[in-house]
């Protein structure tokens, strides 16, 4: 009896993880900085997320051939989705781990804008689950 309910107390304590932390996927997470720049050009908004995870660019000009936007996002708790709208071509998305978030380059999603779309950086929160994070979107970055 003792082995039984030991072995069902070792399979819920492994399993637990792996139902609990796909209930935090998609929480917005408030407070992340973001910065907006051009490549090559420099820097040009930051702004930090709101309550909803989203921080609001507006309608950006569509810039001239060779110079992209670069969006980089600061440290996140965990592992992180980012998703951009308004870029040419459709939305974006990156997934962040905290170790990486904030180091230069490592955050950075470089796009065009579609000159017409505000543009609208979202952050979620994702499930620290073991494994690479699938690419949303081929050449996404």
């Amino acid at each position: 009896m003792k082995k039984r309910l030991f072995r069902a107390l070792a399979v819920w304590v492994l399993a637990a993880p792996l139902c609990i932390a796909p209930a935090w996927a998609g929480v917005p997470l408030k407070g992340i900085g973001v910065s907006l720049g051009k490549v090559p050009g420099g820097g040009v908004a930051t702004r930090t997320t709101d309550e909803h995870g989203q921080a609001h660019f507006g309608t950006l000009p569509v810039l001239p051939r060779g110079v992209v936007y670069e969006i980089t996002v600061g440290a996140v708790p965990g592992k992180a989705r980012v998703e951009v709208s308004g870029a040419a071509g459709g939305p974006r998305q990156k997934n962040l781990e905290h170790a990486v978030a904030g180091r230069a380059g490592a955050g950075a999603i470089r796009l065009d804008s579609d000159g017409k779309t505000p543009l609208v950086v979202t952050v979620t929160a994702e499930p620290d689950l073991p494994g690479p994070a699938p690419a949303v979107k081929p050449g996404s970055n």
